[in-house]
């Protein structure tokens, strides 16, 4: 039983009570269902599966289109699953509904003084209407996106993204779309789960993303007809198309270490949640606690900006003094890079508060709860050169934790300039060989090259006119055997040149793409 009761104010509450078939009343002081500002009347009731649907007129937007009509669910134990949604809110007034159920569904019918529905005329303005309204009937979310998120490798790398979704209610689905979409962009991809047991998961894959350079966001939705809670559809992510990434196994990636002995690369502490991608890190400290009065930085090499306002993006996971101890992060572009300027992250895990022994400058501190990415636009024009580093402070109170760990440094529209100390290394003293197979390359092929030590590396894929068709992107850059995956699905047929270079030396080799 619904009506609208006017024991707080002038007709602004509806209120309903469950009657058991004896006649038992079970809420004698009613349930509050719609408390909106101005007056609730006429409410209507229906069952229908598993829900009961009230529908009354309601006065809350008499300012705009006077009189509307407003529903709300209500399920079998009394509470309120949903409420106050539209049913009908057109210009001028809706009045006096109705209401009927069947299965998953409800019509609610009402008398309408407007002679404008929907952009249309209809010139009398006494109508009845109806509106089909579907009952909630489950609770379909998504749980977790798996990928793409982080860093990935251009052009090489492709991805396909994958999302958990979760049945959060009680009763078994069946039949529902998810949606998957990038932006900026216009990736999407639907797929559907044709059944999804009550409180189970399941794993959705989407077509294959062909990635760009540069910083995106992908967002996954399910797609449940008459879904019980919409809060919990959706969920996005952050992810880039980078132009290199020094995973840390291979090689330090030209980052050195102020004071010697802070910084550190390699394998970190049991006690820290494992990397990422790879087992060794960048950190303060690897192994061991951080020292009292710390003041220690991890510097980058020489960066180059491929754009106007590229991007580095890293992965970390830190354990400090909370807003005593802890980190940010700076970037220079002066020309003797003597200047450093403190950048905030424009994606990815921002900074938590204030930093004491940092001067109370805002950084990273606390618990990170296991590795999160950052992500930091470098304001520098194209063809800029710049470095960033990482700086880390703690006070000398003894309340020391274990620190600060780096992993996965990646650029985005800037890459790596090789500076080499003292003369110049020459023709085949650093790279050995370079070779492609199989010559003749049909949408993929493989470089080999062997490096007489370890050193950055670039690779330029060149057409017949020697214009820069692509780079290559490569994390080989350790003494001996190295490859690296040609892409060539993009490229027009015809004859190109690689070219790879390497501590001064350079080495190139033909090949044709059909």
């Amino acid at each position: 039983m619904v009506w609208h009761d006017q024991r707080y104010r002038s007709y602004d509450i509806i209120f309903g009570a469950r009657v058991s078939t004896a006649g038992v009343v079970q809420d004698p002081s009613g349930i509050r269902i719609s408390t909106a500002t101005n007056d609730q009347q006429y409410p209507a009731v229906a069952f229908g599966g598993g829900y009961y649907l009230v529908v009354w007129q309601d006065n809350r937007n008499s300012a705009t289109t006077g009189f509307d009509i407003y529903g709300c669910e209500v399920n079998q134990a009394g509470q309120v699953v949903e409420s106050d949604f539209p049913i009908s809110t057109q210009a001028n007034s809706q009045q006096y509904p109705g209401v009927c159920c069947a299965g998953d569904r409800a019509l609610v019918a009402y008398h309408s003084v407007t002679g404008v529905v929907d952009g249309v005329n209809y010139g009398n303005t006494n109508r009845i209407w109806a509106r089909l309204v579907p009952l909630a009937r489950g609770d379909a979310g998504t749980d977790i996106i798996q990928r793409p998120v982080a860093s990935y490798l251009l052009p090489s790398w492709k991805v396909t993204p994958v999302a958990r979704v979760k049945n959060y209610g009680t009763e078994d689905l069946e039949g529902f779309d998810v949606r998957c979409y990038v932006r900026p962009g216009t990736y999407s991809s639907t797929k559907s789960v044709s059944s999804l047991a009550a409180g189970t998961t399941c794993i959705v894959e989407f077509d294959s993303l062909a990635l760009d350079t540069g910083v995106f966001t992908v967002k996954c939705s399910t797609m449940l007809y008459a879904d019980l809670h919409s809060g919990n559809d959706a969920l996005t992510a952050c992810f880039q198309g980078c132009t290199f990434i020094n995973f840390s196994d291979l090689t330090d990636g030209g980052l050195t270490a102020s004071p010697t002995g802070t910084w550190a690369r390699g394998v970190p502490h049991a006690f820290w949640t494992w990397p990422p991608m790879d087992s060794f890190v960048w950190g303060d400290r690897v192994s061991g606690n951080y020292d009292n009065n710390e003041n220690s930085i991890l510097t980058s090499p020489v960066y180059e900006a491929l754009q106007d306002n590229p991007a580095i993006a890293f992965q970390h996971s830190f354990r400090t003094e909370s807003l005593v101890d802890g980190g940010n992060f700076f970037y220079s572009h002066d020309v003797d890079f003597a200047t450093w300027d403190t950048l905030f992250p424009s994606s990815g895990l921002g900074y938590n508060g204030v930093v004491s022994a940092m001067g109370d400058s805002w950084g990273w501190s606390g618990n990170s709860s296991g590795w999160k990415q950052s992500v930091f636009t470098i304001p520098v024009a194209k063809d800029a050169q710049f470095k960033v580093r990482w700086r880390f402070a703690s006070n000398g109170t003894n309340n020391n934790y274990p620190g600060w760990l780096i992993d996965e440094v990646a650029g985005i529209s800037c890459d790596t300039v090789y500076h080499v100390d003292g003369p110049p290394f020459g023709p085949g003293s650093v790279i050995d060989t370079l070779s492609v197979w199989p010559n003749l390359v049909h949408g993929a092929g493989q470089l080999s090259y062997i490096l007489l030590r370890n050193c950055n590396v670039t690779i330029k894929l060149y057409d017949a006119t020697g214009r820069l068709a692509a780079r290559v992107p490569t994390n080989g850059f350790k003494k001996g055997k190295n490859t690296a995956r040609l892409d060539a699905s993009r490229l027009s047929r015809g004859v190109y040149f690689v070219k790879l270079e390497g501590a001064g030396d350079i080495s190139t080799t033909k090949v044709i793409i059909e």
